[in-house]
């Protein structure tokens, strides 16, 4: 009954495409990263998850079963992330398809739309697990450091972003 409802198809249509242009950019930097000779894509990536998750453990002074104990939640938490950036992907691309071909449907797009609120809607679930589960083994003590840690590497992450000047996409 609801999906006869034209503004209903409409506003999921609309925002299937606001969440596509959102995260097309994204999409488009992991390829435009990918291969090539030097720490490109995924190598550079994680150079730079190990070097904030070292800094982390000095600042938080963890001992080595709660060093133990972060590394599972953070492998099982990438691990997760990157299943659902497949996802996430296919559904772009499906919906993509959609819209492109000769006669679009409006309800197979509006159910690709409503799969991919129901992906970010568990991303985002699957954010707080692994936030509860990471403030389990923390003490509340670290827990505050993580917090300042990470609004300090936020801050210096903003400010040189800010100072970078678009050169164009890449080649």
């Amino acid at each position: 009954v609801l999906m006869g409802n034209d503004h209903y198809v409409r506003v999921l249509v609309m925002t299937g495409a606001a969440m596509l242009l959102c995260t097309a950019p994204s999409i488009a930097m992991e390829k435009s990263c990918a291969g090539g000779p030097g720490p490109a894509g995924a190598e550079r990536g994680m150079k730079h998850e190990r070097s904030f998750w070292k800094d982390e453990d000095k600042a938080l002074g963890l001992t080595d079963e709660q060093r133990a104990k972060m590394k599972v939640i953070r492998e099982a938490s990438k691990a997760q992330q990157e299943a659902m950036r497949k996802e996430v992907k296919a559904r772009h691309e499906a919906l993509r398809q959609e819209l492109d071909a000769e006669k679009p449907d409006r309800a197979k797009a509006a159910a690709i739309v409503k799969e991919m609120s129901v992906l970010e809607e568990r991303n985002g679930l699957d954010r707080i697990d692994m936030v509860l589960k990471i403030r389990e083994v923390l003490t509340p003590e670290q827990y505050q450091k993580l917090q300042s840690f990470r609004e300090k590497k936020k801050a210096e992450f903003e400010k040189r972003r800010g100072q970078k000047k678009f050169k164009g996409p890449r080649e």
